[in-house]
């Protein structure tokens, strides 16, 4: 199943969760940490927010969708640093999003929030667990769809 998925997505490899609450749950902890800062949509789904908790991570939120409050985020979390380690550079910065918003249904501004993580040197965690199947030409998601 696993090598199907990646094969339909195009991509190296693939892991596959048999419940989608879960995969953001459990996987957001094992990728990220206390020194990780990590800046999240304000209508991210309740499986992210449990996931980024549980993580430890520092986690500052941004207005849905609004890119200029994303970029001030972003500037001013990495400008200062990890404050509670004496202004340290983070290990990790992350950027959270959904492709299609689960709880009121917008799409992400993809291309500009891809153009930002590049000019931040930040990750992007992309949940398309409401995207797959309903955008894009190939019914590959919001990466599709873009």
């Amino acid at each position: 199943l696993e090598k199907l998925t990646s094969r339909y997505f195009g991509v190296e490899d693939a892991i596959v969760f048999g419940m989608g609450f879960a995969t953001n749950a459990l996987n957001l902890p094992s990728l990220l940490g206390p020194n990780c800062m990590v800046v999240s949509d304000e209508k991210n789904h309740a499986s992210i927010i449990l996931g980024l908790r549980l993580s430890g991570a520092t986690i500052k939120v941004f207005k849905h969708n609004n890119m200029r409050d994303l970029e001030r985020v972003l500037r001013d979390g990495i400008c200062y640093g990890n404050t509670k380690n004496g202004g340290k550079p983070w290990s990790k910065v992350m950027i959270i999003v959904e492709g299609i918003f689960s709880m009121e249904g917008s799409i992400v501004r993809l291309p500009e929030i891809v153009a930002l993580k590049k000019k931040y040197k930040a990750y992007l965690y992309l949940d398309e667990a409401h995207s797959v199947g309903a955008m894009g030409s190939h019914g590959r998601g919001v990466t599709d769809y873009y």
